[in-house]
C-alpha cells in the first residue's frame, strides 16, 4: 500500500474507533463492519488508482482485450468485435451466437444490448436500451448497471428525461426496417417511473 494511499484509509479506521468508543451504542459487531467497508473503499481506490483496466485492440482475426502492460486477457476472435475502448467494470462486445452483448470483468454475460442500427444501441441521457428474456429496460451507460429492469415489449430512447414504452405490441415489417405498433404507449422518467 503505498504511503499517500494509506492516510484516507487511516483515517476511516479512526473514525471508526471513535464512533464505536462513543456513547451512542456502538458494538464490536459494528466496528468489525465499519472496518470491513473501510477494506472495501480502500481496495477501491488502489485499483482505481493503479487504472485496472483493459483495452480493445482490434486484429485481423477479431478483436481482443489486453492489460495495461499489453499482456493479452482476452484473446482475439472470441468476440467478433468490442465496442468498449476502455474496459473497467463492463463491456458490450459482439458474441458470434449470442449477438450484442454487455459482459462483466469475468466475461460473464449481463444482459444483451438492444439490436439499434446494426450496432449496439446507442446511449441517450446516459442510458441504452437492454434485453432479457425477450423484455426490454435501460442500463447505465457508465457503469452498466441495470436501472430499469427489462419488462417492456418495446420502449424508446430516453429524450428530455422520458422515454415512450409498451408492455405489449406488434412488431410489423417493413422491407428491412421494423416498426412497433401499440396502442398502450405511456410515458416514463428515468427511474422507470410513469409520468404524463
Amino acid at each position: 500500500m503505498k504511503m499517500k494511499n494509506l492516510l484516507p484509509f487511516l483515517t476511516i479506521i479512526g473514525l471508526a474507533l471513535l464512533v464505536s468508543c462513543s456513547d451512542t451504542g456502538g458494538s464490536k459487531e459494528n466496528l468489525q463492519d465499519t472496518v470491513k467497508q473501510a477494506v472495501t473503499v480502500e481496495n477501491t481506490i488502489n485499483n482505481a488508482n493503479t487504472g485496472e483496466y483493459l483495452l480493445h485492440v482490434a486484429g485481423e482475426n477479431g478483436s481482443k482485450y489486453v492489460d495495461k502492460n499489453g499482456k493479452t486477457v482476452i484473446p482475439e476472435g472470441k468476440y467478433v468485435m468490442c465496442f468498449t475502448d476502455t474496459f473497467s467494470t463492463f463491456a458490450i462486445v459482439l458474441h458470434p451466437e449470442q449477438g450484442f452483448i454487455a459482459i462483466d470483468r469475468q466475461e460473464k454475460t449481463l444482459y444483451n444490448v438492444f439490436q439499434y442500427d446494426n450496432g449496439p444501441d446507442y446511449p441517450a441521457e446516459g442510458l441504452f436500451r437492454i434485453e432479457k428474456d425477450k423484455k426490454m429496460g435501460y442500463a447505465d451507460a457508465k457503469t452498466g448497471q441495470i436501472l430499469i429492469a427489462p419488462q417492456y415489449a418495446a420502449a424508446f430512447p430516453f429524450q428530455d428525461g422520458k422515454a415512450e414504452v409498451t408492455m405489449s405490441c406488434k412488431v410489423i415489417q417493413d422491407g428491412e426496417n421494423t416498426m412497433w405498433d401499440s396502442d398502450e404507449w405511456f410515458t416514463i422518467n428515468t427511474k422507470g417511473e410513469k409520468v404524463k
